[in-house]
């Protein structure tokens, strides 16, 4: 189990190695209050989600309250939740602003301890992007930071939780934000 590291002067944090505040892997989204199924996002249309919109629901509540983490509060743009053919909590995709000066992994860190491993993308010997892991003790549940692909306004930082077992969710579930409009 990772163990949030608790910091000076700071309560307990909201971060865990299941979610974010009350949003857990493994529940029923209905034991979630503050969510409502994607159509009814109001930016539902800036984004493509895959396998499709009635797999995801959107987190309207209070991300202070739910990171207990003021630089999260500042650099979190979106939580997405994934959800089974049973309603059951199956993946959590974070998406962040993309600005240069949060420092995202930091703050994660800070929470998470050391990662377990890191990898970056170079193309012609520049870094492009980084990929950031962190697994439970059990290795049961992996939390993964991507940064946003260097020099490209259109990418953004993002953050996901899913089950080691089910690592193929990544491939099967995504939520992308358009960078053009029909």
């Amino acid at each position: 189990m990772i163990i949030p590291v608790k910091l000076i002067g700071q309560k307990t944090t909201m971060l865990h190695d299941h979610g974010i505040g009350k949003i857990h892997l493994g529940e029923k989204i209905t034991d979630v209050k503050e969510v409502i199924p994607f159509r009814d996002f109001a930016q539902a249309k800036d984004y493509i989600l895959q396998p499709g919109p009635s797999s995801f629901y959107y987190y309207t509540g209070d991300i202070l309250r739910a990171t207990d983490s003021i630089e999260l509060l500042l650099a979190i743009e979106h939580i997405f939740i994934g959800v089974d053919q049973n309603n059951r909590i199956n993946i959590i995709i974070v998406h962040f602003f993309n600005n240069p000066e949060q420092d995202v992994p930091g703050v994660l860190t800070k929470y998470y301890g050391e990662p377990s491993s890191i990898s970056g993308i170079q193309v012609e010997n520049m870094p492009v992007r980084q990929h950031i892991f962190w697994n439970t003790a059990d290795k049961e549940i992996q939390i993964g930071f991507s940064s946003a692909t260097t020099g490209d306004a259109a990418t953004y930082p993002m953050m996901v939780y899913t089950r080691t077992r089910e690592i193929s969710l990544l491939r099967k579930y995504a939520v992308v934000k358009r960078t053009w409009q029909f």
